[in-house]
């Protein structure tokens, strides 16, 4: 069978259905017989569609959003919006860097003929 072309009010219905029975835009699509870009296309030339499927989508999120976690399901459904953000702080790069090249050591400059080759023992063990 081949796959449809044409964006009828029956495929409106059909794509409609199937975003209350999965949310993401991959699988409704795939459920409704149509490549992804096809639905794209379809989205950013009729508004109605795109209205319609956002407000199945939403239902979608009502009618799940109690059987699982709620931080869970908004995470999946949309995680630009509700996805964990890590952020990593580093307080003072510099002093970092200097340690971590041996120019330093516990904050403190190593002073040029300080014995280094008992400072890289120290770092072997």
């Amino acid at each position: 069978m081949a796959r449809p072309t044409l964006l009828t009010e029956d495929m409106k219905k059909e794509l409609e259905a199937a975003a209350e029975a999965v949310y993401h835009y991959k699988y409704i699509a795939g459920l409704s017989g149509i490549h992804r870009s096809t639905l794209d296309r379809w989205l950013d030339e009729d508004k109605d569609l795109a209205t319609r499927l956002d407000q199945a989508r939403s239902r979608f999120i009502k009618n799940h959003m109690r059987k699982a976690k709620p931080d869970f399901m908004l995470q999946t459904a949309d995680r630009e919006i509700f996805a964990d953000r890590k952020t990593i702080v580093v307080e003072n790069p510099q002093a970092m860097l200097l340690e971590a090249y041996g120019v330093t050591e516990n904050g403190k400059l190593i002073e040029e003929g300080e014995d280094d080759t008992k400072a890289d023992e120290d770092k072997a063990d």
